[in-house]
Parts: structure tokens; sequence; C-alpha cells
């Protein structure tokens, strides 16, 4: 594995980052309380949540977390990593456990430090890989938005251009950072610290490239991660008594995942639940009853996340070093 190409860290800009993202989600916070508060009309919907909605919630939200697993796992098998099922599994819960507690997605760079630790996998190509599988991510959601946007009935005409528009906007400038990253010539301008930490993303990017099938497999797991999302979203609307059809469904998921990629705040915390309820509104839906749905799958999925992200914490730290045959 190529060493790592490390800039300085400033910490006052590192703790001003957290702050900011804390601020956010406590804000994020005092809104949905302060609906909870003049909505309790809509609450009280609440009552009708059978067992049978948490179990199925619960049940969706693990293979949700097994297929966002096997997209890491295909992601590190670009750079020849083969993990075991307690790995790949592993840090991807335990990163999505902490991104709930750590602003600016800071389960991912936990898991960063992580695979540097434990695989000597540098911090820069983790950076790289991470952009480059985010950028194929991002796509891959923006393409299954406009594909569900052409054949989602009774979307608000108002809104159906915007909400297009920021679907082909996200698939153009996904595709547009891997077709730049991926010619080297282009970024030759750019001298010292940051020259050398862009040639790295570009051969993350072209490490795709000539892995196709492996980019292939990463895509594949997105839509299903995503499908699943879905699914998770269409129970907890039936545990509040709204039915919504699968195609609105996906659409709703690939705008909540688009928002999930630029989002500094804790888990993703209020922005995730207003776009939700926004997209829902856009189809007609009761936008208050998507948020309180919302706020449902949010609830179910984040018990799973930290019982289950904390016995793989433990996991993690007990495993041993990895073979030789590991890293190919």
């Amino acid at each position: 594995m190529s060493s790592p190409v490390e800039g300085e860290t400033n910490p006052g800009r590192v703790i001003w980052s957290r702050r900011i993202g804390y601020v956010l989600g406590l804000a994020a916070l005092i809104v949905m309380s302060a609906y909870v508060i003049r909505r309790r009309d809509v609450v009280a919907t609440l009552r009708h949540v059978r067992p049978g909605h948490l179990v199925g919630l619960a049940s969706v939200s693990l293979a949700v977390s097994v297929a966002n697993g096997l997209r890491f796992a295909a992601a590190v098998r670009v750079y020849g990593l083969r993990l075991t099922f307690s790995a790949w599994y592993g840090m991807s819960v335990v990163n999505t456990m902490l991104n709930y507690a750590l602003p600016a997605q800071g389960g991912t760079a936990m898991k960063g430090a992580y695979m540097k630790r434990r695989y000597g996998f540098s911090y820069t190509d983790f950076t790289a890989l991470t952009a480059s599988s985010e950028l194929l991510a991002l796509a891959t959601a923006g393409l299954l938005g406009v594909i569900s946007w052409a054949l989602v009935p009774g979307i608000d005409e108002a809104g159906s251009s915007a909400v297009l528009g920021l679907l082909v906007a996200t698939i153009l400038a996904a595709v547009g950072g891997v077709v730049v990253l991926a010619q080297p010539s282009v970024l030759s301008w750019m001298k010292g610290k940051w020259g050398r930490r862009l040639a790295r993303f570009s051969d993350g990017v072209r490490a795709w490239a000539s892995r196709r099938v492996l980019a292939g497999a990463y895509a594949g797991w997105t839509v299903v991660w995503l499908v699943l999302q879905g699914l998770r979203l269409g129970i907890a609307f039936a545990a509040v008594g709204v039915a919504v059809d699968p195609v609105s469904l996906l659409l709703i998921q690939s705008l909540v995942a688009i928002s999930g990629a630029v989002s500094t705040i804790p888990g993703n915390l209020g922005l995730r639940e207003g776009v939700a309820s926004l997209s829902a509104g856009l189809l007609g839906l009761d936008a208050d009853l998507a948020l309180l749905a919302s706020l449902v799958d949010r609830a179910v999925s984040l018990v799973f996340v930290i019982v289950i992200g904390l016995i793989y914490t433990r996991v993690l730290a007990r495993q041993p070093e990895p073979d030789e045959a590991d890293v190919t």
C-alpha cells in the first residue's frame, strides 16, 4: 500500500466544524420538538403503530446494514483488500453509529483511522476511495431518482421541474467529477500538497475504471441499499396510516440519499426528515404525516444502529491482525 500524503490539520477548524454540526443538529431537534407540540393530533396517529410494524422496520434495518456493508466490501476490493464479514459489516455499522455522534461524517474519518491501523491503508487512499465511491453512489441515486420521477404518478407540476433539475444536476456533477479526476493531465496545473492529493484521488477513480465488475457490484448494491431504505420508509408510512406506492418511495429515498451526501449534521438529523416531508408533499401526500413517518423510521433505525454498532465496536477491537492473504 502506498504511503500517505498527509497535510497538517488545523485543530481550530476541526473544533469549529464540530461545533457547527452540533448546533445544526440541536436546531433540527428543536424544530422537530416544536412540530410535536404544535401538531399533537398528527402525533396521536402513533397509537396505531403495531408491533408488526416495528418488527418489519427492525428486520429491514438489518437488511439495509448488510447491503451497506456489501457496498463497502466491493469498494475496498478495488484496492485489493479482501475483508471478512465481521470486518466489512462491523466497520459499516460502527461508521453509521459514529456519524450520529460526530458531525461532518466523523464516523467515516474514524473508519479511515481503523483501516490505517489495522490494514496499513493510507488516509489519502481511503479518502480517495471514499470520494470516488460517493460520486458513484450519487450518480446511482440520481439515475434511480430520474427513473422514478418518470414513472411516479401525480407529482406536483410546480415542483416536478425542480426535482428533475436537481436529479439531473446530481448526475452531471457526479459524472463530471469522475471524468475530471480520471484525467491526470487536467489536474497537472495544481502543485504542492493539494496537487499530490488530487493525483491520488485520480488514481482512485482510475482504479474503479480498471475494475468495472467491482464498480458494477458497488452500483448494484447501492441500488439494493436504496430500495431497502425505501421499503423501510414505506413500512413507516404504513405505521401512521399512509399508503405510498413503491415508485414514489424510490423517488423520495433517492432525494433523501442525495441530501445525505452534502450534510454536515450528525446523522443527517432533521435534513433527512425535512427532505422526506417536502418530497411527499410534492407527491400529493400529507407532509405532516410524512414527517412523522420519517421520524418513526429514524427512531427504529437509530436504536438498531446503536445496539448493533456497540456490539461490533467490541468485535472489531478483538479482531486478530489480518493475514497477508487478506491484502492482495
